[in-house]
């Protein structure tokens, strides 16, 4: 679940003429060795989504049980950055630096039982302090939603500009969010295939966005510009269960697939793209970049267990 990743920063720069001093407090702020495997303090909380923090130098994770994102030290420990009242069920989490902000998807978790329709909310929040910025209602923006239309928002990202997108899983399209608030559908449902669910969403500066198709395992490229500019990526193989996306060092995009986490390079502008890397995983949700390093949270959906966020070893293909 990022706004530019960090590998884009000088780019940004380059384009804009300028960089905030939060992202030149950044660049001289490298991130401490973490041990390869840290397991939470306590299970139940079931954290989906895994961001880092490089300004503040700490993992967060957004809570689906509880509604909150916590932030994990590496001996485990969990301490809590946004605890609001109003918010149910946090799917899909963004650190987003330069602007200071946290974004979270917020869900109802009674939609899975089949207890309500859902509903679609993205929070906003200081990065700092936790404090609440802002809450959007996305579905109220879904004004031809079919009458049976499920609600599940699922990740969010922000672009260059500071506009945010938020896949929704059951509704099968993408808000967008733009800088005065105001919530919109930016891509729609019958750009998608029938059969289509969607879930992780990444931001690219030359003004698109990455859309993992969890449901057939493939990519989708959208204009920010126009989003009707909408296609498939070439990829070399179906990735089933694509969820969480990031950014490397490099410029490549590392994803949590079922089974293992992926590595793909792109030489066309992502209008296609190639097997990089992969490496063993076992149900982990999301990816997290933590300097030159990725790190996956497992949230344990089905037991009580203490999650663990582990680090990603490759084996290159």
């Amino acid at each position: 679940m990022l706004c530019l990743r960090y590998f884009f920063l000088p780019f940004a720069c380059l384009v804009l003429g300028a960089c905030t001093s939060t992202s030149q407090v950044r660049s001289a702020n490298m991130p401490p060795d973490y041990p390869d495997i840290i397991t939470v303090e306590r299970g139940g909380f079931t954290p989906e989504g895994i961001e880092y923090d490089h300004l503040n130098q700490r993992f967060l994770l957004g809570s689906f049980i509880e509604g909150k994102v916590f932030a994990l030290a590496a001996n485990g420990e969990l301490t809590t950055v946004v605890d609001d009242p109003a918010v149910n069920a946090i799917i899909g989490i963004e650190v987003e630096e330069d602007r200071q902000r946290i974004l979270a998807a917020i869900a109802d978790p009674g939609v899975f039982a089949g207890q309500t329709n859902g509903f679609a909310q993205a929070g906003i929040f200081d990065l700092t302090t936790g404090a609440r910025l802002a809450l959007v209602s996305l579905d109220e923006a879904y004004l031809d939603a079919p009458q049976d239309t499920r609600f599940f928002p699922n990740d969010l990202v922000a672009d260059i500009t500071g506009n945010i997108y938020v896949t929704d899983s059951f509704a099968v399209v993408v808000y967008k969010i733009d800088t005065q608030g105001n919530a919109s559908i930016f891509v729609r449902r019958d750009q998608f295939p029938e059969s289509q669910s969607i879930n992780g969403i990444i931001s690219h500066p030359d003004g698109y966005l990455l859309i993992a198709g969890s449901g057939t395992g493939v990519l989708y490229k959208a204009d920010t510009r126009n989003p009707e500019n909408f296609s498939i990526v070439g990829l070399p193989e179906k990735l089933p269960g694509i969820d969480g996306m990031v950014w490397d060092s490099k410029g490549n995009l590392v994803m949590t697939s079922t089974g293992r986490t992926v590595m793909l390079e792109s030489r066309d502008n992502w209008a296609s793209a190639q097997l990089v890397a992969t490496a063993p995983q076992g149900a982990a949700s999301t990816v997290a970049r933590v300097g030159d390093n990725m790190y996956v949270v497992y949230p344990h959906f089905a037991d009580q267990e203490p999650p663990s966020v582990e680090k990603v070893f490759f084996n290159n293909e």
